[in-house]
């Protein structure tokens, strides 16, 4: 019993011993690399103070200018550049760059992402392979952002957030929103789009000027645009253009073009309609 024991505690000292000095243990690695804590500069010029920041690893580069939150952590091969702001529990890695961008939270973002200028915040925020998330877009809550077949691009005022899922190589512009649990996949685009609930978008879909929500698809070289709404149980594939302010929310539409004379839905919920206008 002795010796179970002993065996035991041998297998799982190495977990908890203590990294030699000058080393860090980062989130997720097998073993200790050298790194050092970021001294973060004075926040305002009434403040003379330097503050101790979070662990970067000597193989990432982060600017003097930078702000690495005590808990925060910046490893591998990532660089974060300017006056960014990297708090909380944030894990930046890979060969991720963060350039002047605000990341709060449990947020890892890692491989190939390139954030500029938005705000990335949230419980469980995830950002892998090929990303871009630039110019005021923001990725919020519980949102994945997985850039695995292509470069997704997320830009303008764009909002990801919830438990929405954007993957392949999509395309999120203008004031979009995508939330709830809506699930964004291969080259679709979309412009001043809003997709909620369990609603689903993918192929080379093209939406602009929209609203997905309920358990809709749209997908193949759909397009959907000028106000129309897709919900309910509703398909939209194939070539099918749906315009004018059209109300689909129900059946298969497969090729021609749909227009607002020819649906006979009920407008969408009051939530949704306040929502988009």
């Amino acid at each position: 019993m002795r010796y179970l024991i002993a065996s035991l505690i041998c297998s799982v000292a190495p977990a908890f011993a203590a990294c030699p000095k000058g080393e860090f243990l980062f989130a997720g690695a097998a073993y200790c690399v050298k790194a050092h804590r970021h001294v973060n500069l004075p926040i305002d010029d009434g403040d003379r103070r330097k503050t101790p920041g979070g662990w970067v690893a000597d193989t990432a580069s982060v600017d003097p200018k930078a702000y690495i939150g005590p808990k925060a952590q910046v490893y591998e091969f990532a660089q974060v550049v300017g006056k960014a702001r990297i708090k909380e529990s944030a894990r930046i890695k890979g060969e991720a760059q963060i350039y002047a961008a605000d990341i709060s939270g449990s947020v890892s973002v890692t491989d190939k992402v390139v954030v500029y200028k938005a705000t990335l915040a949230g419980s469980r925020v995830y950002l892998g392979g090929y990303v871009a998330v630039h110019d005021g877009a923001q990725i919020l809550d519980r949102a994945s952002i997985i850039g695995d077949q292509g470069e997704i691009v997320i830009r303008d005022q764009a909002i990801v957030r919830q438990d929405a899922v954007i993957r392949g190589e999509a395309k999120i512009m203008g004031k979009s929103r995508i939330e709830g649990h809506a699930h964004i996949d291969d080259q679709a685009e979309l412009r001043d789009t809003i997709v909620a609930d369990d609603a689903k978008v993918y192929k080379q879909a093209h939406l602009e000027d929209a609203v997905v929500f309920g358990s809709a698809q749209i997908y193949g070289s759909a397009h959907v645009d000028a106000e129309s709404y897709v919900y309910g149980d509703a398909r939209v594939y194939g070539e099918t253009r749906v315009s004018d302010g059209a109300w689909l929310c129900k059946g298969f539409y497969d090729k021609g073009v749909v227009l607002d004379k020819d649906t006979q839905c009920k407008p969408p919920t009051q939530r949704i309609w306040d929502d988009a206008r």
